[in-house]
C-alpha cells in the first residue's frame, strides 16, 4: 500500500514488497549497513544545521525520503548505474540522500 501511494505499483511481490507491509529484505549485511547508516545520520543530525542537513525536521526528512525513493531510477540512470536489485542498497542511498533532497 505505501509503495502504491508513491506511484510504485510495479514494486509487487517480485520486487520484495508484500501488499500493505514493509519491504522484505534478505541480505544480512545490507540490514546491518542500513542500521549503521541510521546511527551515523542520528549523530550527524544532532550536530545541527551546520552539518549539511537541509531536511532537519522529521516531516521534511520523510517527505524528501519518499520523494527520493519515487525518483531513484533517475538518480541511478544519471550515475550510469542500473537500479540495484538489493533493496538494502537502495534504502541506504535513500537515507543519505534524504538529508539534502529537494
Amino acid at each position: 500500500m505505501a509503495a502504491q501511494a508513491y506511484g510504485r505499483e510495479e514494486w509487487g511481490t517480485s520486487r520484495g514488497l508484500r501488499a500493505g507491509r514493509l519491504p522484505i529484505f534478505s541480505r544480512h549485511d545490507g540490514r546491518h549497513r542500513v542500521i549503521r547508516i541510521l546511527q551515523e545520520l542520528h549523530l550527524d543530525l544532532k550536530k545541527g544545521k551546520g552539518s549539511g542537513w537541509e531536511n532537519d525536521t522529521l516531516p521534511s526528512y520523510l517527505e524528501a525520503l519518499a520523494g527520493w525513493l519515487e525518483d531513484c531510477e533517475g538518480y541511478y540512470a544519471n550515475k550510469g548505474r542500473p537500479l540495484p536489485l538489493d533493496s538494502w542498497e537502495i534504502m541506504a542511498d535513500a537515507l543519505r540522500a534524504a538529508r539534502i533532497y529537494e
